[in-house]
């Protein structure tokens, strides 16, 4: 428990991980249903490259991430406790890199998948995000480490 009896983690609304999944399940979901095609299927090669190579530079881009936090004495999730502020590698350019990179991944696989479902789900990920997950997240830090955070938070962006 963290001071003034609120316990010691973010009180997100819900899992990030799984907030991306139940997005994907309807992302694809809804394809199938109802298919809103960016293009017709197979008309735009490039654009389905460019979409694959986002998504594996969104994959990297959360590896390295995952593995900065966790070097940095930080876990990663968020009903857990934050020992240390990361401020080093991605975190040097964003607040939120591993939730950019879900939701560029996401973006990815909407320019993959030429359905424009991915994309509407992809800002609708990116504000449940923010409500519900950054947004809660930041006053835990700012409670937690004070002055630290708000400069850190002053210098770099929130998301890219």
């Amino acid at each position: 428990m963290a001071t003034g009896g609120e316990p010691d983690r973010a009180q997100t609304a819900f899992t990030p991980p799984l907030l991306v999944l139940v997005g994907l399940v309807l992302g694809f979901g809804l394809s199938w249903l109802l298919p809103l095609r960016i293009w017709p299927a197979g008309t735009n090669q490039p654009l389905v490259v460019a979409g694959v190579a986002i998504v594996v530079a969104s994959f990297a881009w959360l590896s390295w991430s995952a593995l900065t936090m966790v070097r940095g004495g930080s876990s990663l999730p968020v009903h857990h406790p934050t020992a240390n502020l990361v401020i080093r590698g991605p975190y040097r350019w964003s607040r939120n890199p591993i939730y950019a990179g879900m939701v560029l991944a996401f973006l990815g696989l909407g320019l993959t998948r030429g359905s424009w479902w991915f994309v509407v789900l992809a800002v609708a990920v990116a504000l449940l995000l923010r409500w519900g997950v950054i947004l809660r997240e930041e006053a835990y830090l700012e409670r937690k480490f004070g002055d630290e955070y708000r400069d850190y938070a002053k210098r770099v962006r929130r998301w890219l």
